[in-house]
C-alpha cells in the first residue's frame, strides 16, 4: 500500500484550466472542493455519478442556499469513507492540521471573504497544506478566484475563520479515499451500480425504490415553500440600495448550483458509450429532452437574476419568480427521467 505523500510543504500556485474551471463552478462551493480532489487531482472521469440521487426531491431551506436535497447520498457516502469532522477552538488549530497534514490529508475550513461590494459571506475554502514557515495554502474557485496552491499566512487563515458562538470553527478533514480510487478503476457501468447500491445503499428489490430498507422520499415541497417566500414581495430582497450580494447570489447562482450538478450527471450518462448503450435510444432522446428544458429554465433564473439586480422592481422581481414556477413544474418530468436512468442501469 502506497503512503500518502505529506502536505507538510510548499505549494506551487497554479489554477484549474478553464473547462475544468467552468466544471468545478458547477457546483456549490464545499463540492467544488470535492470535484477539485477527485475530478481534477486524482483524476475520477466518473465524478458526475455521486449525483445520481440529486433529482428525486428537493426541501426548503430559509439559509443562503434556499433548497436541500432530500436525498444525498453523497453526504452520507463522505462521512462514512472519507471525512472526519472537527469543531476546534482557533488555538487547536494549527497543530491539529499539522499532523493530518503530516498524514497526507487535507482540510475544508469555513472562513469570512469579501464580495465586490464589500459585504462579507461564508465559504468553504481546501487547505491544502502549509510548511515550516507557516503559511497554508488553499484552493478556491468562485466568480472571481481560480486558486491552487494558494499561499496565505497561517494567522491571516485563523483571523478569517467562521467561529461558531461556543467558540469553535469547523474543519473537516478529508483522508485518502481508497473507495474513490476503486471507483475509478471501474468500467462506467460497474461504477454506476457501485455507488447506486453499494455506497448509496439504494435498492429495487422491493419493487419502488428503497434506500436502507425504507421508501425513498420525492417531494418537491422545498420549491413550493420558496415560492411562497418569493410571493411575499420584492421588498422582502431588496433595499434602498438595490438587490444585496448576498440575495443575489442566494436568488441566482444557489438555485442553480443545485441542479446543474444533476444535468453534469446525466450528460456523463448521455455521453458515456457504456452507459448509452445500455438505456437505449428512447430513453436517451427523454434525458436529453430534459437536459434541453432545464438547461434553458437555469439560464433564465440567471438572466432575471442579473437584470434583477439592474432594475429592482416589482415587474422585474415578479419575471423572475415565474422563472422558478418553471421550474417546479418541470420536476416531476425531469424526476421520472432521473429515475427511469437508475432503473435502467440497475436491474
Amino acid at each position: 500500500m502506497a503512503v500518502a505523500r505529506s502536505n507538510l510543504r510548499r505549494f506551487e500556485t497554479g489554477h484549474l484550466p478553464e473547462v475544468e474551471f467552468d466544471a468545478a463552478r458547477s457546483y456549490v462551493c464545499y463540492e467544488r472542493n470535492l470535484y477539485y480532489m477527485y475530478s481534477w487531482c486524482r483524476g475520477l472521469r466518473m465524478f458526475p455519478l455521486f449525483y445520481l440521487d440529486r433529482a428525486l426531491g428537493w426541501t426548503y431551506s430559509g439559509g443562503a442556499e434556499p433548497l436541500a436535497a432530500v436525498n444525498n447520498g453523497l453526504q452520507d457516502f463522505l462521512r462514512s469513507h472519507v471525512t472526519t469532522e472537527l469543531f476546534l477552538t482557533p488555538p487547536e488549530i494549527r497543530e491539529t492540521l499539522r499532523e493530518a497534514f503530516r498524514r497526507g490529508e487535507v482540510a475544508a475550513v469555513e472562513a469570512w471573504v469579501s464580495h465586490t461590494d464589500g459585504s462579507r459571506y461564508v465559504t468553504s475554502i481546501l487547505i491544502e497544506g502549509m510548511d515550516d514557515g507557516d503559511v497554508a495554502y488553499f484552493a478556491k474557485f468562485n466568480g472571481f478566484l481560480n486558486h491552487t496552491g494558494h499561499p496565505m499566512p497561517f494567522d491571516r487563515l485563523l483571523s478569517d475563520l467562521f467561529v461558531y458562538p461556543d467558540g469553535t470553527a469547523l474543519i473537516t478533514l478529508h483522508r485518502d479515499a481508497p473507495a474513490v480510487d476503486a471507483l475509478a478503476a471501474m468500467s462506467s457501468l460497474d461504477a454506476f451500480r457501485h455507488v447506486f447500491g453499494d455506497l448509496y445503499g439504494y435498492s429495487w428489490a422491493h419493487g419502488p425504490l428503497t434506500r436502507h430498507g425504507k421508501t425513498v422520499a420525492s417531494s418537491n415541497s422545498g420549491l413550493d415553500e420558496f415560492l411562497c417566500e418569493l410571493d411575499r414581495g420584492l421588498h422582502q430582497i431588496s433595499t434602498d440600495a438595490g438587490v444585496p450580494k448576498q440575495q443575489q447570489f442566494r436568488l441566482g447562482r444557489n438555485v442553480f448550483n443545485r441542479f446543474e450538478p444533476i444535468q453534469q450527471y446525466l450528460r456523463f450518462v448521455q455521453t458515456d458509450s457504456i452507459l448509452s448503450n445500455e438505456l437505449g435510444k428512447p430513453l436517451i432522446r427523454e434525458v436529453s429532452e430534459q437536459l434541453r428544458l432545464m438547461d434553458a429554465a437555469l439560464q433564465n433564473v440567471l438572466k432575471f437574476v442579473s437584470l434583477l439586480t439592474v432594475k429592482p422592481i416589482p415587474t422585474v422581481f415578479e419575471l423572475y419568480v415565474e422563472q422558478i414556477r418553471t421550474l417546479r413544474d418541470l420536476q416531476p418530468a425531469y424526476r421520472q427521467a432521473n429515475l427511469a436512468v437508475m432503473k435502467s442501469l440497475t436491474t
